[in-house]
């Protein structure tokens, strides 16, 4: 007979903001369920990161995980996810080792990737030359890594200082709606959340073909992104 494993339960918080009430108390609401959810045993505790959106507060995972990990003690605390085609890899290395450095053990870095509609993902981006192309996705993602795992020691930012004497680092995972983004988290070896409430009809193929294809972790150093995803 199969043993069963106890199911563990989590919360992923957009801080909504309810009708008739602000952001202030929506990240007041936030920071009391994340409190409420600890004791509770729940698992983990992401924040989501959402432009444009006027119901929902939350526009940057960071500062919310910063804020809800300081307020509990054994939740995991992560991001549901970075949006990482508005975001530098290096930066959100750094930003997440830092929090792993303030709350060792605790992290997860979970990233997605999503539009907020042209004018938005154009106002997001340092370059207004154009916006990065979908194709620069799993090239972000490779660098990312690199940064937790170490490049390769030819490689442009071998020589780059980066937290040294940090041990660990925080838990990535690859968060999508797609079975595109189950088959890049498969080739990388990461952890893989389906949004289940984006796209339900995709949830079967999704989940199969990261079954399907996902392999042991490997480390950052063993990847070579096919070009520079700036280039």
């Amino acid at each position: 007979m199969r043993e069963r494993r106890p199911l563990k339960v989590s919360i992923v918080d957009t801080s909504p903001v309810l009708a008739g009430s602000t952001a202030v108390e929506a990240f007041r609401t936030t920071a009391e369920l994340a409190e409420l959810s600890d004791h509770a045993g729940f698992s983990r505790y992401w924040l989501s990161e959402l432009h444009g959106v006027p119901t929902n507060a939350n526009t940057s995972p960071e500062v919310a995980v910063a804020a809800v990990a300081s307020r509990t003690s054994n939740l995991r605390v992560g991001s549901g996810g970075v949006l990482l085609n508005h975001r530098s890899p290096y930066r959100v290395a750094e930003t997440f080792l830092q929090l792993h450095a303030m709350f060792p053990g605790r992290i997860d870095l979970g990233v997605g990737r999503a539009t907020s509609g042209p004018l938005i993902d154009f106002a997001l981006q340092h370059s207004r030359s154009a916006v990065l192309s979908e194709e620069s996705y799993e090239g972000k993602l490779v660098e990312l890594l690199q940064w937790f795992d170490g490049f390769a020691d030819d490689d442009l930012f071998a020589e780059v200082p980066f937290f040294e004497g940090v041990a660990g680092r925080p838990e990535p995972w690859i968060l999508g709606s797609s079975p595109a983004s189950a088959a890049v988290a498969a080739r990388l070896g990461l952890a893989y959340c389906f949004a289940a409430f984006l796209n339900p009809a995709a949830a079967q193929t999704s989940l199969a073909t990261y079954r399907r294809s996902s392999g042991p972790r490997r480390s950052g150093r063993d990847w070579r992104a096919p070009t520079r995803w700036w280039r």
